[in-house]
């Protein structure tokens, strides 16, 4: 086609190309380029009316989906990303919380004694020279009323704040009576009782012990024998002073029963309040 637009243009202007013969050239390179482009379409067009013909449609989403031969896929980083998903949070199980009894309180005087062996408190003999004037905070885990199940008081410990003239003292693990260990279990229809502290029978001054025994031994035949008594706190009696006696489940760590005791001096009158 190049050639036949060179030799029509040649054959009808001869003169003209003659005076400029550098227009055969250009003619020459038109062509080519034409030539050139005629062969390879641009791409880009192509691509996208390719694109054209095989898109199927578009999810809900709104992404194309473009089906090439059997395969088909979906045009979008979008659709990418939505496939990543959260790793989801893992909460550790939570343990289901233990009933709680509810204990019937009551305060008492009463005549104690320590013996080493077997290593507690028991009730006192006025005539022996051990026996103290003691105060005690009974404990009473009541049976169920009929048809219902009862509650056992189980891995009990007693903690004592007493508030005086010379501070405040804490014992973290108090006696039990006729117990041996500072954890003990009250089933129902039982009772037990935390010995809070005595007056010493050769002055006016008032003691209270620490246990750090956490059992009675049980069945263990290497057990002590003998027990000697816990540390020994004095707690200031010159004027009134108080105690508040906490209950605490062991195991779960709650408080089942609080109970303040004041104690008026020098009379030795004992009351009892819930604590606030």
């Amino acid at each position: 086609m190049v050639l036949l637009a060179v030799g029509l243009f040649a054959s009808g202007w001869p003169e003209h190309i003659r005076a400029h013969p550098y227009w055969i050239g250009l003619v020459f390179v038109l062509g080519a380029v034409l030539m050139l482009f005629g062969f390879f379409p641009d791409r880009e067009k192509s691509d996208v009316a390719a694109t054209e013909k095989n898109l199927v449609g578009r999810d809900n989403t709104g992404n194309q989906i473009i089906a090439h031969n059997s395969t088909i896929h979906v045009n979008s980083t979008a659709a990418n990303a939505s496939q990543i998903v959260a790793k989801p949070e893992i909460k550790p199980p939570q343990l289901p919380s233990r009933n709680l009894p509810s204990l019937q309180v009551r305060r008492e005087w009463r005549d104690i004694a320590y013996f080493p062996v077997p290593g507690h408190w028991s009730f006192g003999d006025r005539r022996d020279p051990n026996t103290k004037q003691g105060i005690l905070l009974w404990l009473a885990n009541p049976p169920a009323s009929k048809g219902k199940r009862g509650t056992p008081a189980c891995d009990l410990v007693a903690q004592l704040t007493f508030n005086h003239t010379m501070g405040i003292t804490r014992i973290p693990r108090a006696y039990w009576l006729q117990q041996r260990g500072h954890q003990i279990d009250i089933g129902n229809g039982y009772e037990s009782a935390v010995i809070v502290g005595y007056f010493d029978p050769y002055s006016s001054d008032f003691y209270s012990h620490e246990n750090h025994y956490h059992d009675d031994g049980g069945n263990d035949s290497f057990a002590e024998a003998f027990r000697q008594l816990g540390k020994r706190y004095q707690i200031s009696s010159e004027r009134n002073f108080t105690v508040d006696v906490s209950i605490i489940d062991a195991e779960s760590n709650e408080t089942i029963e609080q109970k303040r005791l004041e104690i008026y001096m020098p009379q030795r009158i004992l009351n009892m309040m819930d604590k606030e």
